[in-house]
């Protein structure tokens, strides 16, 4: 949905009988922030996020998409060589996303989520915290797998990697693909027992 039809959605919204035209105008700004992000304005989409918050305060949908915002802010401060401005984008995203979870406390993909930007700021341990939680939620999550593998391949704890990268390939085939060249398993790789699960000869 662009950003466009989601301004004619806000209005149709607010001219519906019985809708509470605050309500409308917050929905309005959550699905705006939606397209932003979507369409790769994470400003953007952290303004219309914001706007929402201040409409509708208690909604973890919205500081969870807010989170994801600033954790993709961050990764561009990161690569632009930016390490204070992405840090302090990391952390305004751990801080949304705890307040998801205050807000409703067993969702996986948020701890998902805030397990990624903890990433981000070298954070590992609290990562494999939240990706832990996040497979105790929802324990077939091939993705929270692979990304604790990655973090276990950070702290060099080969048991640890070996054994998560085995079950996220066990339920997705294509991380053997990206476990041949993600980074964080640089280390890893090293190990006989990697390279046999990602059939590197």
């Amino acid at each position: 949905m662009t950003v466009p039809e989601i301004e004619r959605l806000r209005d149709l919204l607010t001219r519906s009988q019985g809708i509470n035209p605050a309500f409308a105008s917050a929905e309005g700004h959550f699905l705006r922030g939606n397209a932003y992000y979507e369409s790769g304005q994470y400003r953007e989409a952290v303004g219309s996020y914001t706007e929402t918050l201040r409409l509708r305060p208690a909604h973890p949908e919205t500081y969870n998409n807010r989170g994801a915002a600033y954790d993709d802010l961050g990764k561009h401060e990161k690569a632009a060589g930016n390490n204070l401005d992405s840090g302090l984008l990391f952390q305004k995203a751990i801080a949304d996303y705890s307040e998801a979870l205050r807000l409703r406390p067993d969702d996986p993909e948020v701890y998902y989520n805030r397990g990624n930007a903890y990433g981000d700021l070298g954070e590992h341990q609290k990562a494999i915290e939240d990706y832990t939680e996040a497979l105790r939620l929802r324990p077939d999550d091939p993705e929270a797998y692979f990304n604790r593998a990655c973090m276990y391949s950070l702290q060099q704890d080969i048991e640890a990697c070996v054994e998560s990268l085995k079950r996220a390939i066990e339920l997705d085939e294509s991380n053997k693909e990206s476990g041949r060249t993600d980074p964080d398993l640089e280390w890893a790789r090293q190990d006989e027992r990697v390279r046999k699960l990602l059939d590197i000869t």
